[in-house]
């Protein structure tokens, strides 16, 4: 669960922040000078390096609880070892 919140709030952000580079793109655009010029190189970059810090923090946080993941999975089927002997027995 905390895996998905994880993902859930960087996708958030990258999204958040590449929607903010492209407002500065606009603005640097439209702004002209060289005050312009670097407010539209800075976004023309971010509009590309946002997504990819992005992905990385996710994959790097996959990566890295993975086995946390599969524990959690095996612990939370271990947990009634007896339930699935009863329901055999009813039918």
């Amino acid at each position: 669960m905390l895996r998905t919140k994880f993902t859930q709030v960087v996708a958030i952000l990258t999204i958040v922040l590449v929607l903010a580079s492209i407002v500065l793109s606009f603005v640097g655009a439209f702004m002209g000078g060289e005050t312009g010029k670097s407010l539209l190189m800075t976004g023309v970059f971010s509009f590309v390096g946002f997504p990819v810090f992005g992905w990385i923090l996710i994959a790097v946080y996959n990566r890295v609880h993975k086995d946390e993941y599969e524990v959690d999975d095996m612990l939370a089927g271990a947990k009634n070892p007896g339930e699935a002997d009863q329901t055999e027995d009813k039918e």
